[in-house]
């Protein structure tokens, strides 16, 4: 196997294991303190996934319950449902892959970025500094 393969695994099961750290899926008791304060619960209670989820499993319920009386699911509100959760995993995944390729390589961060920045901040009504963080 390739190098260049081994390290496209490697980050798939980093994006993996962040991913499913977000979501809830592992224990977090293997993590030390300062690891568990860096990784978010992504639906711990009172954080905006968790209600986000909350309001979608809502009004599935309600709709599936319009759509069905009687019956608790919707087999294509069902397939909605997973798609869109699915569509989400994506995003995130292509999300950590394309931050950490661009932290290892910040020359290759698309040259447009300086023009979107300085827009939305101003928009924002904020100015963006050479040095600030953005």
């Amino acid at each position: 196997m390739r190098e260049q393969d081994k390290l496209h695994i490697r980050e798939n099961v980093q994006a993996m294991y962040i991913f499913e750290l977000l979501m809830g899926w592992l224990d977090r008791s293997i993590l030390t303190p300062e690891q568990d304060d860096k990784i978010e619960n992504v639906f711990a209670k009172g954080a905006a996934v968790n209600r986000l989820y909350g309001e979608m499993m809502e009004s599935y319920s309600r709709l599936s319950e319009r759509l069905h009386p009687g019956k608790e699911d919707d087999a294509d509100v069902e397939v909605f449902f997973n798609c869109a959760l699915d569509m989400c995993e994506e995003v995130g995944l292509k999300m950590y892959r394309y931050g950490r390729y661009y932290a290892l390589h910040p020359e290759a961060f698309p040259a447009m970025y300086d023009d979107y920045a300085s827009y939305y901040l101003h928009e924002a009504g904020q100015e963006q500094s050479a040095d600030a963080p953005v």
